[in-house]
């Protein structure tokens, strides 16, 4: 009877050990995991936040790298148009002038051939309408003075913005590259994040369930 009642005794205080035990473990292990689940979720939610953010950062640039291309191929067509336009009045110009030239000179021969046999008043003459051809001369290497440095100032302000667009979009499609690539690893950072929380929820909940078994067989229910 006494081996009996000791046996008992001792089986009672090894089945408590073995509760204390598990109990003890399993709330440690509970609240391990709970803590992991939240730490998880957090990182999760910062990471997610940092990839909408940087989706926004990518939308803008490729707009406004959009905008930079569409600049550019207007400010192209237009300077292209301007140079046309700058040849054939130079073209013009040009030959005006060379005709001009020419008058001036065919008449200086032959007013040089013939002075001799002329009067003053058609001497005068002569030289008035030299005059008004020198005139006109000087007038016109003005006006095509002026074309050429027109077309120069427009060509310099053409290359000055070309080049500040050229590189605002490097600059632009440098940090495109560096956002787009970031994105890339945080949406695999996620992914794994996710993975992560969703496993050691399923690990919190396993913990949770026998937990709940071990309360069950090991906390003695009140008697009725």
């Amino acid at each position: 009877m006494i081996t009996k009642l000791e046996d008992a005794a001792s089986a009672d205080a090894a089945k408590q050990a073995f509760c204390d035990k598990e109990l003890t473990q399993t709330k440690e292990e509970k609240e391990d995991k709970a803590d992991d689940v939240k730490e998880l979720h957090t990182k999760n939610e910062q990471a997610s936040s940092k990839a909408a953010k940087l989706k926004e950062e990518v939308a803008r640039l490729q707009s406004e790298l959009s905008k930079i291309t569409k600049s550019q191929a207007v400010l192209d067509r237009l300077r292209a148009k301007e140079k046309d336009i700058f040849e054939a009045n130079k073209a013009k110009a040009e030959k005006g002038l060379a005709g001009t030239q020419m008058a001036i000179k065919v008449l200086k021969d032959y007013f040089s051939k013939h002075a001799s046999g002329e009067d003053a008043s058609e001497g005068a003459a002569s030289s008035s309408i030299i005059s008004l051809l020198e005139d006109i001369e000087s007038k016109m290497n003005a006006h095509l003075s002026d074309l050429i440095s027109d077309e120069e100032t427009a060509v310099a302000e053409y290359n000055k913005i070309t080049k500040e667009n050229s590189v605002d979009k490097a600059t632009k499609d440098q940090d495109l590259n560096y956002d787009e690539k970031m994105t890339k690893q945080l949406g695999k950072s996620i992914a794994e994040l996710m993975s992560d929380e969703a496993m050691t929820e399923e690990e919190l909940d396993a913990v949770l369930k026998y937990r709940a078994k071990i309360k069950q067989e090991c906390i003695a229910k009140p008697e009725t």
